[in-house]
């Protein structure tokens, strides 16, 4: 998952960072460590908008939880199969949702 690993990397780009989960809660214990020990904020609210003009991001909305300013983030996409025929095939599926080749 990329909230256990771009945080690592971001980390050495600036200290102002913000986790959003959009409503799930998908981070380990490890990983939870990880951040806390670092000063990195996480948000697991769902995510109602993201708020900019000309394409700059301004700040992030969230249903329960009050707007946060940001300059910039970045997103990870959830893959989904639209059928089961790999898993129906016997194919191994990775924990990302895809098939392993």
């Amino acid at each position: 998952m990329a909230a256990s690993h771009l945080p690592k990397v971001i980390y050495q780009w600036s200290r102002d960072i913000v986790v959003c989960t959009n409503g799930h809660q998908a981070l380990s214990g490890e990983v939870r460590l990880w951040l806390d020990k670092y000063g990195i904020r996480v948000i697991e609210e769902k995510i109602v908008a993201l708020v900019g003009q000309a394409g700059q991001l301004e700040r992030i909305r969230f249903e329960n939880h009050p707007d946060i300013e940001r300059t910039g983030g970045f997103v990870e996409i959830r893959r989904k199969q639209a059928t089961t025929i790999g898993q129906d095939l016997g194919c191994e599926i990775d924990d990302q949702g895809g098939i392993v080749t």
